[in-house]
């Protein structure tokens, strides 16, 4: 599991669609967006539909808004997620092995 910070809206969801299953993939979807369009989502549950890859979860902790939780049984799918959201939208992530990483630059 990774921790990421964030810092300012999100990406539009269905990037992390592309990322992480392909483009053009059939995958469930569930969420808070109101729209395919929102940036202020804080709960995202992705799972294509086309392969066994497992699900992949990005949610705000309820006590802390801005601390986002990213989990997936996939080791791969759950970094490629982290770490996007970090480089898009985050302040810091950390990985539950207590690895921690702070930008350095400004966007």
């Amino acid at each position: 599991m990774f921790t990421v910070i964030v810092k300012k809206p999100r990406p539009d969801f269905r990037v992390f669609i592309d990322l992480l299953f392909g483009e053009g993939r059939s995958v469930d979807s569930e969420g808070d967006a109101n729209s395919v369009h929102s940036r202020d989502w804080r709960d995202l549950y992705l799972k294509d539909r086309e392969s066994d890859d497992p699900k992949v979860e990005l949610y705000s902790e309820a006590v802390s808004p801005l601390y986002f939780e990213v989990e997936s049984e996939s080791q791969r799918l759950e970094e490629l997620a982290a770490l996007y959201l970090y480089l898009y939208c985050g302040d810091s992530i950390q990985s539950d092995t207590g690895y921690c990483l702070k930008k350095l630059w400004r966007h």
